[in-house]
């Protein structure tokens, strides 16, 4: 049996330690490699999920976009401009009757002398009212 003799076993100790610091730092590395690809396989399908999410939200809104654009008096109904305009329209066009009672206090006598309305009818049309009624007049003397 052949005898082996060291004669740098410090030498030697110190390159052992050297490679296992080698391999301790390669070993690091790799994992650090292996958790930065999946972190961002993570991040990617998050953001890719995020993506499919936004895109079936945009159909769902085009298409009731594209339905409610199909609707024909849909400015009538959606622009403030054009219910504005509308304003003057119908208070030109409207009828004012709450005058007709002021008007009947007017003609009507007050004190011992009453009238019983049986029929009234107000005409509001072609710019001049016209108020007929038919009345049963009692004197109160």
């Amino acid at each position: 049996m052949a005898l082996e003799i060291n004669l740098v076993p410090d030498i030697k100790n110190e390159m052992l330690k050297a490679m296992k610091i080698r391999n301790y730092t390669l070993f690091a590395c790799i994992v650090v490699a292996i958790a930065s690809v999946v972190v961002s396989l993570i991040f990617w399908s998050i953001s890719a999920g995020q993506q499919a999410v936004a895109d079936g939200k945009k159909k769902t809104l085009d298409s009731l976009s594209s339905k409610i654009n199909s609707y024909s008096d849909l400015s009538d109904f959606l622009t403030m401009r054009d219910q504005l305009s509308n304003i003057y329209t119908l208070s030109e066009n409207k009828n004012v009757i709450s005058r007709t009672f002021n008007v009947l206090a007017a003609l009507l006598p007050t004190g011992a002398d009453t009238i019983t309305i049986s029929k009234l009818d107000v005409d509001l049309r072609d710019g001049s009212p016209r108020f007929s009624f038919d009345a049963q007049a009692n004197s109160g003397s």
